[in-house]
Order: C-alpha cells, then sequence, then structure tokens
C-alpha cells in the first residue's frame, strides 16, 4: 500500500513548458474518506481532532438523512450510500473509507454498507463504528460489556442484537431516548458518566458509547481513569479501524487507550 501511494505522488508531471516534480497529497500516512449523516455535527471535528498532529487526510462526503433516529430512517440511508462514496473522488488516491453512522451500520447492515461503498469504490477497506467497537473490544479481551447510548429503545435493542451476535454479553445498557443528531451532540459528558455508572457492573470489562453524534473523544482518558475500565466511543474505534486496515502503526495520543495502543 505504501508502495503503491509513494508511486504515485512521485511521478514526473509532463507541463506544456516544463517538466516538474508534483507536490505529495496531504495524508502520507493515510488517506481516509468519510462518509458523514448530512445533519451530523460530531464526526468530522471529532476526527480532526484525533487527527491532529498526524499526517492523516481526511476527506468528508455526505449522505441523505433527516435526522430522525428510528430503524426506518436509518434503513432508508441504504439507498444513497453508493452515490454518497462516488463523491469522494479517485484522484484522491484514499487508502480506506469509513461510513459514520452506528446504529445506521445496524439497521442497513455491516456487509450491505460494505458492498455499496466498494460499488464505488471497489476493493477498498472500509470501517464503520459498530465494526471498529467489536474489534476494539476484541483487542481489550473484553467479552462482557457495558453500553450507553442516545437512542431510543427500539434502536437499542438493534444495537445490543448486534453485539450478541458477535459473542458479547451485555452487563449494563442505557439511552437518553433522542432521536436527532443535534440533541444527541449536546449531551454533557457529566450525563455520559452518570449513564456509565448505572449500566456498568462488577461483571463489566470494558464501556462502549455507542453513536457518532456524542461528543465526547477528549473525554475518554478521562473517563477510564474514572471507571478503571477500557472506554471506547464510536468515532475512536471507527477512527481506530480505519487506521487499523491501512497498516497505519503510530500511537495517537490522548484519546483512550485503544489509539495509545496503535503500533
Amino acid at each position: 500500500m505504501n508502495e503503491i501511494k509513494a508511486a504515485k505522488d512521485n511521478f514526473v508531471c509532463p507541463s506544456p513548458t516544463r517538466q516538474y516534480k508534483p507536490n505529495p497529497l496531504p495524508g502520507t500516512g493515510a488517506r481516509i474518506g468519510l462518509i458523514t449523516l448530512a445533519t451530523d455535527p460530531s464526526s468530522e471535528p471529532e476526527w480532526w481532532e484525533m487527527a491532529q498532529g498526524h499526517d492523516i487526510a481526511i476527506y468528508v462526503s455526505r449522505i441523505q438523512y433527516n435526522s430522525n433516529c428510528t430503524p426506518e430512517s436509518l434503513r432508508a440511508m441504504g439507498d444513497d450510500m453508493t452515490r454518497s462514496a462516488g463523491m469522494l473522488p479517485e484522484n484522491l488516491s484514499l487508502d480506506a473509507i469509513a461510513y459514520s453512522c452506528t446504529s445506521g451500520t445496524v439497521a442497513i447492515g455491516h456487509q450491505k454498507v460494505v458492498d455499496r461503498i466498494q460499488a464505488a469504490h471497489p476493493g477498498i477497506p472500509v470501517a464503520t463504528p459498530i465494526s471498529g467497537a467489536a474489534g476494539a473490544l476484541r483487542h481489550f479481551g473484553a467479552t462482557r460489556v457495558a453500553v450507553v447510548t442516545p437512542y431510543t429503545d427500539d434502536v437499542n435493542a438493534t444495537i445490543q442484537a448486534y453485539l450478541e451476535n458477535e459473542g458479547l454479553e451485555i452487563t449494563g445498557m442505557n439511552g437518553f431516548s433522542l432521536t436527532r443528531d443535534g440533541d444527541m451532540s449536546r449531551v454533557p459528558i457529566e450525563a455520559l458518566l452518570e449513564a456509565a455508572q448505572d449500566s456498568i457492573t462488577p461483571e463489566s470489562e470494558a464501556l462502549f458509547l455507542s453513536c457518532t453524534a456524542l461528543i465526547l473523544v477528549k473525554h475518554l482518558a478521562w473517563l477510564e481513569e474514572k471507571l478503571n475500565l477500557p472506554v471506547i466511543s464510536s468515532n475512536q474505534a471507527m477512527f481506530w479501524e480505519s487506521l487499523r486496515s491501512v497498516g497505519y502503526d503510530k500511537p495517537v495520543s490522548g484519546f483512550g487507550s485503544l489509539l495509545e495502543s496503535l503500533g
């Protein structure tokens, strides 16, 4: 992968008057496409915060969504997936593409998300928050997990079913019964901590904070210290899965032990 990228970055560009070596594209460490919801206020700021200080380029496309977090509205995004992925052009030389919706991935189906993105970019690695979270929990050797979400009970049920199908045991789960991205993004860290404490039992081996609309990556290390558990968030897990898929091996500090473990 890195050899192909280097070849693309070092070709000589002919010009009508002279030849020159073009500057490389941003992101010699990793170039990742990020498909965010039309109403998502959170994923881009969180990703840029985590990428700061690293040679990681993030290119964003938006997918149609009515900001009504119900299974029906979440499934409807599947119809726009290939178009949205196609808005990330080939000349960006992307290494991976991430779809930034935890509950949407579950509602549409993880494999369908992968297939519809790869319809626009054949063979490209695809990351999602829920597959990243499941992989992160395996990385920590955690099989019993507490879960906090901003969702309603019917959406929580789909998240629980997905995680249980991955062989995980849910030791406790709490939601905030919210349906709009703007409301989800404004849940304060103190409320998330309280919900986490209500979800965690002596059997819990990790905490998963599900939803890319939650703004909390800068608090993950603090939560881990408070709770004495690995803490995984959707944006963090998706970022981690994206970087692992392209072989990025530099630890990302300040956003919890999961990203510290890269490399």
